[in-house]
């Protein structure tokens, strides 16, 4: 299956819920939360890439929209890959800005097949075929449209990978 980046949207009374409880985050997940949630696929740390062109976490604003870890709260559980982490109203606010000063076409200029798959990035398949406008792009966008939500409800969001 793979090391799959998801993230939903919640509010902070939920948010502070999880921390209390991180076992909750298991029946959270698995209810109907499809219209605040977001999944990445295999494309995260290739997202990650074109926001700050680096396969692990930078101290950008840019890279807590994938790797909230570096300065979110963790959930005391493993989700698969590692411990879910709470990225707060104000920092989700923080990253929105950042996601919303990057344009398309920036993104596409920072695409560079051969460095990404000279890079430890997951998975290796930058060198494929239409791989930024058909797999990364869309993915992007939907990363863009999800933290913009999230900052405009004053949200909070849970990533994790699994």
């Amino acid at each position: 299956m793979g090391m799959i980046w998801t993230a939903n949207r919640l509010s902070e009374a939920q948010a502070r819920e999880l921390l209390i409880d991180p076992e909750a985050y298991f029946s959270f997940i698995e209810e109907d939360h499809s219209e605040h949630a977001i999944d990445l696929d295999k494309a995260w740390q290739g997202i990650h890439w074109l926001l700050t062109g680096s396969a692990g976490p930078t101290d950008t604003a840019e890279s807590l929209a994938i790797y909230g870890w570096e300065a979110g709260e963790l959930l005391e559980i493993d989700a698969g890959y590692g411990q879910p982490a709470l990225l707060w109203p104000d920092r989700v606010q923080d990253v929105n800005a950042a996601l919303q000063r990057l344009t398309d076409q920036e993104l596409q200029q920072r695409f560079n097949p051969e460095q990404m798959s000279n890079s430890p990035l997951y998975p290796d398949l930058w060198d494929e075929e239409d791989i930024f406008e058909t797999y990364l792009l869309p993915y992007a966008q939907q990363l863009r449209k999800f933290y913009a939500a999230a900052a405009r409800n004053r949200q909070a969001v849970v990533m994790a990978i699994t």
